[in-house]
């Protein structure tokens, strides 16, 4: 059972860090302008909004592949193959979405691709790895 715990924490873990090297990657890409006040949630929206899609779409690609990899971990780590596991960090990086959502705006169909992506992640990096490896 700790095992098993261990495995989700530091899938989710793993997950964030990637979600955080695909972002940084992203403000690379599209640093937010030096005049952006990031606590005026008004001007924080209006760029995120004005942003491309090749923006979102290295989110979504992170987000995937920390996903994938957080499954691999609960594999790897947990040697379960109860999909409780996977299941249970799918929702929890999914709840996470849903509060970014919550709190800046995202493109509606972003919002339903970030819903859909995280579950099936874990499940796709979880089913990855073979028995008894």
């Amino acid at each position: 059972m700790i095992r098993r715990i261990g495995a989700v924490l530091s899938g989710i873990i793993a997950a964030v860090l990637l979600f955080m090297v695909a972002e940084s990657i992203n403000n690379s890409l599209h640093p937010f302008p030096k005049t952006l006040d990031l606590k005026d949630t008004k001007a924080v929206g209006a760029f995120m909004e004005a942003q491309p899609i090749d923006f979102w779409l290295l989110v979504l690609g992170g987000w995937l592949v920390g996903s994938i990899v957080c499954g691999l971990l609960i594999r790897i780590i947990g040697r379960s193959t109860s999909l409780r596991s996977p299941l249970i960090a799918g929702i929890v990086l999914t709840l996470s979405a849903v509060l970014n959502f919550v709190l800046l705006p995202h493109p509606t169909w972003f919002i339903v691709c970030g819903l859909v992506l995280f579950i099936p992640g874990t499940l796709l990096g979880f089913r990855l790895v073979k028995k008894g490896e």
